[in-house]
Order: C-alpha cells, then structure tokens, then sequence
C-alpha cells in the first residue's frame, strides 16, 4: 500500500496533519493485519510514531499551520468535525483524471457485506 500526502501547497513542505493522517491509516492497517508482518518504510514508521504519540487528533489539527487557520476564518468546528475517527462508512474514489474524471462515493453497511455506491456526474 502507498500513502502520498500531498503537503502545503504553496512552499511544498510536510502538512502536519497529512502526517497524522497518514500515522492513522498505517496505525489501522497495520492492526487489521494482526499476526501478519507488515514492513514499513521509514516514512510510514515516523507517520506511526508521530501519530501514536499524540493525544488528541483535535489537538494536533487545531495547532497546525492549516488549523490555526481555519481558526483564523472561523472554521473551527470544520477542523473538530475532520478530526474524529472511524465515524463514517463512505469513501470517496477518483475513478479517472481529466475531462472523463469521476468521483464514486462507496458505503460500506458496518452491518452487511452489501455496498452502496453513488455516482456524481463530473
């Protein structure tokens, strides 16, 4: 599996929050693998470390340099609400780039095997 973050934009450095993002996501697979190894790069390791070593996913958003200002526009609550784990089944998939792009929104049922997959003209 890779995890790219896409960092700040306007200087091309690290987001601290694509950092702990990234740390969740390694943290999750690397608990759904269980007893199977999972080796990780030196990048996923410090995404990892960094991540388990913090207390509050709120905390570690609102005091980055995109938190502080989303704060700054009022946008608080943005920043709380992208901070909780685990809360929805729906994820967004880029099927395609350029004129023919699309985006699928897949739910996954926590109680079924069954998938809802809604379509977004592009």
């Amino acid at each position: 599996m890779t995890i790219i973050c896409s960092g700040q934009l306007r200087n091309s450095r690290i987001a601290i929050e694509d950092s702990y993002c990234a740390g969740l996501i390694v943290s999750q697979s690397c608990e759904l693998a269980e007893d199977d190894a999972v080796e990780l790069d030196d990048s996923a390791s410090l995404a990892h470390g960094f991540t388990i070593s913090q207390d509050s996913a709120v905390k570690v958003l609102l005091d980055s340099m995109t938190g502080r200002r989303f704060i700054g526009n009022c946008r608080q609550n943005d920043v709380e609400f992208c901070a909780r784990v685990n809360e929805s089944t729906i994820v967004p998939v880029v099927s395609a780039y350029g004129e023919d792009s699309d985006i699928r929104f897949v739910s996954s049922m926590r109680s079924s095997t069954d998938a809802i997959v809604a379509d977004l003209a592009s």
